[in-house]
């Protein structure tokens, strides 16, 4: 009877064990599954960023059609983001808009020309297409969205967010605007101080800055994004640095072997 008993509680204990190991495999595949249906959700979300992007780089906007609905149009401003888009006209300070379209508010420029100086800006109040502007202060949203596009002519300069933040609107960022000469080191510092997104982009004395500006739910405050212009058709320095660098090692290869076939023949010749 106490062998029976014995074999029964060892066939019992084999088989809790065995339902344990069931429950802990099955338990251990839903959160494997879990987490590669997040990092697909994630990847999807990233590739039709930048599908979006490789769209707006190829973008090509109409100025003549639009200033027959909107004149003083001096540029055009989208984004990459897809859950808020901006995609609207910037205009000139103190233009008409009653004709302005979707009847969102206008985007104004400063009292000087986007790209004139050092450090320009584009604003709007909390019915524009930059109501959202806060948006950008969450770091996910910044890593998938850290661009946006600004056409002037037939120029496409890509906005390359450095920082977001709400800030006064006194705040001693908007001293540098309409300004030909600036230390653009203290704006930079200035622009990444007490910034809500960590963005790894160095410093370079070349730079131009956009400040993307709108009004706050804040009392006296304007959430903004500080962007860096880069021309979207013309090569980066690095990209230009690596093809000399690949150029020049072929050029290396290509020396050393015919010095190598040179020297051969020489040596059978004697």
């Amino acid at each position: 009877m106490k062998s029976a008993i014995k074999k029964y509680s060892f066939e019992l204990f084999i088989l809790t064990a065995f339902l344990a190991i069931v429950a802990e495999l099955i338990w251990c595949g839903v959160l494997v599954y879990r987490e590669v249906s997040h990092v697909c959700k994630e990847y999807n979300v990233y590739e039709e960023a930048s599908n979006r992007e490789k769209d707006l780089e190829d973008r090509k906007i109409n100025f003549a059609a639009i200033e027959k609905e909107t004149p003083n149009v001096s540029a055009w401003l989208s984004s990459s983001d897809k859950g808020f888009v901006i995609d609207d006209a910037v205009l000139k300070p103190d233009t008409d808009s009653t004709n302005h379209v979707n009847g969102k508010a206008p985007l104004y420029t400063g009292k000087t020309s986007i790209l004139e100086y050092n450090v320009s800006i584009i604003c709007g109040d909390s019915n524009s297409r930059l109501a959202n502007l806060k948006r950008w202060q969450n770091q996910k949203v910044a890593s998938l969205s850290d661009n946006f596009y600004l056409y002037k002519g037939k120029s496409v300069y890509r906005l390359q967010m450095i920082a977001a933040k709400t800030i006064p609107a006194d705040d001693e960022l908007y001293s540098y605007l309409e300004n030909p000469e600036i230390n653009k080191k203290s704006f930079y510092s200035s622009a990444k101080k007490d910034s809500k997104v960590k963005i790894d982009e160095e410093f370079t004395q070349s730079d131009k800055y956009v400040i993307l500006s709108v009004s706050s739910n804040e009392p006296n405050k304007n959430d903004v994004v500080i962007c860096k212009v880069k021309t979207v058709d013309a090569p980066s320095k690095e990209e230009n640095d690596s093809f000399v660098i690949v150029v020049a090692i072929l050029i290396g290869f290509a020396l050393f072997f015919g010095l190598s076939i040179g020297s051969s023949r020489r040596y059978q010749g004697l």
